[in-house]
């Protein structure tokens, strides 16, 4: 069976670990805060799940995370709900997708925490 966790994002660090319980939590401002969640009912909360895959080195792959495939290529891990699975795109809201193989593929960063690793691999056109 796939383990379900999640991480949190609250723009200014990453708190990994996060459980069903604590999500619905969180979402639903129902019950008390707690000191280990530390984005309980935060609004600015980005909650991201886990994948279920490891990448080459055994890190767990979370959506949002930037990857670097075995071509050199990174993408950025997203759920694409018209396939209803998890995949790579150029962006987090990327309309094509690649299949995302745990095997050959490495973590490198989170599009919070890393962003400039999308802007190097994918400068905007200026004017």
């Amino acid at each position: 069976m796939r383990q379900i966790k999640f991480r949190a994002w609250d723009g200014e660090k990453m708190s990994e670990d996060w459980h069903l319980h604590d999500i619905w939590c969180a979402a639903s401002g129902r019950g008390a805060p707690h000191p280990t969640l530390p984005f309980y009912n935060n609004p600015q909360t980005t909650i991201m799940q886990f994948t279920g895959l490891k990448d080459k080195n055994g890190k767990e792959i979370y959506e949002h995370d930037i990857i670097k495939m075995q071509s050199g290529k990174i993408k950025v891990v997203s759920y694409f709900d018209y396939i209803g699975s998890y995949g790579v795109g150029d962006s987090p809201n990327s309309e094509y997708y690649s299949h995302l193989d745990s095997l050959t593929q490495e973590i490198i960063g989170n599009i919070y925490e890393n962003p400039e690793l999308l802007e190097t691999t994918h400068p905007q056109s200026g004017g």
